[in-house]
């Protein structure tokens, strides 16, 4: 995937480096792919898959696709702004649900204050 550099003074402060790829095929060049990675603040990292099968009318999404790998969701708890990490588990697949078979990642995530979200304060 080819990169890209950005410069100036605001990458000292945020730096990024954002790559978009997407790839079409047919006449009526439809997409069959397009992945994004991305890189941005001093930590922050994300990867994401769309595969299209223009054929069979179905599209495949898959964003951080290792399971292990964490990603950073702003969360707005007890009138604070909270950095919850979401960890990625294990694949797992499922024969009978509403939509057919799946197959689904297991997502832990990691709180670090009470409130809404503390099992504990539950009676």
């Amino acid at each position: 995937m080819p990169g890209s550099q950005t410069t100036g003074l605001s990458v000292f402060f945020y730096p990024f480096d954002d790559t978009f790829f997407t790839r079409v095929q047919g006449e009526e060049r439809l997409p069959v792919k397009y992945e994004v990675e991305q890189k941005e603040g001093r930590s922050y990292k994300a990867h994401r898959l769309t595969l299209y099968d223009q054929e069979a009318g179905l599209v495949r999404y898959r964003e951080n696709d290792e399971p292990g790998a964490s990603v950073i969701v702003p969360t707005f708890a007890n009138d604070k702004r909270h950095e919850v990490v979401v960890r990625a588990r294990e694949w797992t697949h499922f024969d009978k649900t509403l939509l057919g078979p799946v197959d689904v990642i297991e997502v832990l995530p990691r709180m670090t204050f009470e409130g809404l979200y503390d099992k504990s304060a539950i009676r």
